[in-house]
């Protein structure tokens, strides 16, 4: 069952609020072939790799306080059609990030105790930026500049 305070869920409230229809989201109708390669990417690495190098990859979220923060005005400046209850996903993540970061900061100390360990952790969160890299080329690519993609074999 949908839980209304979890961040899915706020995910899917935000899209409708933009004018998106739920039933559309949730069968990613709409989403990029880019976004979903690279989802999948992160989702094959976690399960693939230690629990510890899933949490180190986590280590992402490091950031999202500061980019929310900046994020979330900028989104009612550039949307403002975007019904407020669909910002709650911004929100939430004020308060949600930085308690997400320290568990995780925390276990990831607790447990590299090796040279090899911490080198791990390192490569773990390169990997996630790589691939959260690859999402964001994926966006751009489809929206902002679409010309700047090479012509597809057989056209």
């Amino acid at each position: 069952k949908d839980n209304p305070d979890g961040g899915i869920n706020k995910w899917l409230v935000l899209g409708e609020a933009a004018g998106l229809n739920r039933q559309d989201m949730v069968a990613l109708r709409y989403v990029l072939p880019g976004a979903r390669f690279a989802v999948d990417a992160y989702l094959t690495y976690v399960k693939d790799h230690s629990l510890m190098e899933a949490v180190a990859s986590s280590l992402t979220e490091l950031f999202a306080p500061t980019l929310m923060a900046r994020r979330l005005p900028a989104f009612e400046e550039h949307y403002p059609w975007v019904e407020q209850k669909g910002l709650e996903y911004f929100r939430s993540r004020l308060t949600q990030a930085p308690r997400d970061v320290e568990f995780g900061l925390d276990y990831v100390i607790r447990e590299c105790k090796t040279r090899a360990q911490q080198e791990q952790a390192i490569v773990a969160l390169k990997t996630k930026c790589h691939i959260l890299w690859c999402l964001l080329d994926a966006m751009h690519f489809a929206y902002v500049s679409p010309a700047l993609l090479p012509p597809l074999w057989g056209e």
